[in-house]
């Protein structure tokens, strides 16, 4: 046999480490990227539901100072010839808070059967 003409061909190994790991890199890079930005995104909520709170309980106070004014204008305007003027020209009445209402089932909403009554004449009939 002659093997000169053949060409002696070994197979190529080639390795499967880079492309994995650059795979891998690419995923664990944007998984982190994804995690820096909801945290980011998580305390910018916080601060403004910080911010807003408080802007809350001013708007708390000022409802309260507001209210507290209309009631002395509607006392006054018992005595008063303007205050009355003011309350009617703006229509400012007075509602008193309702009483919330009870509820008809105990806490935990658990449905408890009404005790019966023992029917005196049930046995005479």
């Amino acid at each position: 046999m002659n093997t000169s003409n053949a060409t002696n061909t070994t197979p190529v190994v080639t390795s499967t480490f880079l492309p994995q790991f650059l795979v891998a890199l690419s995923i664990g890079i944007f998984f982190g990227w994804q995690v820096f930005s909801a945290s980011r995104q998580y305390f910018a909520l916080m601060r403004v539901s910080d911010q807003q709170s408080v802007l809350v309980n001013q708007a708390a106070q000022t409802e309260a100072k507001i209210q507290s004014m209309m009631t002395d204008l509607l006392k006054l305007s018992a005595t008063d010839a303007d205050a009355k003027a003011i309350a009617t020209k703006y229509r400012i009445t007075y509602t008193p808070p309702r009483q919330p209402a009870l509820p008809e089932q105990p806490a935990g909403g658990q449905n408890v059967p009404a005790k019966a009554s023992p029917d005196k004449n049930a046995g005479k009939r």
